[in-house]
């Protein structure tokens, strides 16, 4: 810094503020700076920095067992995709990243990692236990939170709205005129009597009284839900619509409904929930009901950066689509 300094011709205090934006250097002192530093191969010393700031420029990023792909975990789980957006946010704004296993994230552990610097904030992926989360939320400690569902929180939180989907799939369904619908969903799975009361609101406020009718998977593979399906099928009579909750299950169905033996015609509405990009994946038959998840782990980074600057976030819902399936 000092070569940088003299090279440019201004102070050592100068070259650290035209270094951090600061506004106290005008643009022409921090051009010249800058054409220094790239000349020179100038690099900051992030540990120094780190020191200097009392900043770990690390976040926790707190997380649960994460799903397998084609499988429902019978504990709240983490999607791969939003683990890995939320390191891909927190890699691409040089933080580094500490992955802490829920159980190990106590009130107590949080409080030594922050006195320790050890790390500046946490991400929890995994935030079923409200009364952690309303503790640490009382004790200031600076984080944010991921919600399968909309929540009405004291601190801030990114969701899901599961219910607000089947609230949309529900209406849907009433547009077509269904009034028998089967809801296919695994027994692991933590999200599918959200779903399935978000889907019963939405067909009453379409104007229809139909019926939902449940079928519980122990087998939630495409293959253990098409089979399933059709072992059941002489028992479904009257079904005129099919919602699946989970990408496997959806995936399922469809199999199912393209059997030759399948008795409810070709023509019946295939609905299913999953993460952004989910109909992308799906035959055209299939209408799949998007949740937003590809914006999450970079909102959560945002939120908790602003948090960590002073700024008080405010909680976001993700957008919710319907859109037909891109499979030939």
């Amino acid at each position: 810094m000092d070569d940088v300094a003299r090279l440019a011709g201004v102070s050592k205090a100068t070259v650290s503020r035209a270094l951090a934006h600061s506004s106290l250097v005008n643009k022409e002192t921090r051009k010249r700076v800058l054409n220094v530093v790239k000349r020179s191969g100038y690099r900051i010393n992030k540990n120094a920095q780190r020191l200097r700031e009392r900043r770990a420029n690390a976040i926790a990023v707190v997380t649960g067992p994460v799903a397998r792909a084609g499988h429902e975990l019978a504990a709240p789980s983490t999607t791969p995709a939003l683990l890995s957006d939320t390191v891909r946010a927190l890699t691409l704004r040089e933080k580094a990243v500490v992955l802490l296993p829920a159980n190990a994230a106590s009130r107590q552990n949080c409080q030594s990692m922050l006195a320790e610097k050890s790390v500046d904030g946490f991400v929890f992926l995994q935030s079923r236990d409200k009364e952690l989360l309303s503790n640490l939320h009382a004790l200031n400690v600076p984080f944010v939170a991921w919600d399968d569902d909309q929540a009405r929180e004291p601190y801030c939180v990114v969701t899901g709205a599961a219910r607000q989907a089947g609230r949309l799939a529900g209406q849907y369904l009433a547009g077509l005129g269904c009034t028998t619908t089967l809801f296919v969903h695994a027994a692991q799975d933590a999200l599918a009597a959200t779903r399935q009361s978000g889907l019963m609101a939405g067909m009453e406020s379409g104007g229809c009284q139909g019926e939902i009718r449940s079928l519980v998977v122990d087998d939630s593979s495409p293959y253990g839900v098409c089979t399933a399906v059709r072992e059941r099928h002489q028992t479904l009579v009257g079904v005129d619509a099919f919602v699946a909750s989970g990408e496997p299950c959806t995936l399922g169905i469809a199999w199912a409904a393209d059997g030759r033996d399948f008795p409810f015609g070709k023509q019946i509405p295939i609905l299913g929930f999953g993460q952004f990009g989910l109909s992308e994946r799906m035959p055209a038959r299939v209408t799949a009901v998007e949740q937003g998840l590809a914006e999450a782990g970079a909102l959560l980074v945002e939120k908790l950066l602003a948090r960590l600057e002073g700024i008080d976030p405010v909680p976001t819902t993700l957008p919710v689509y319907l859109r037909r399936g891109g499979m030939a």
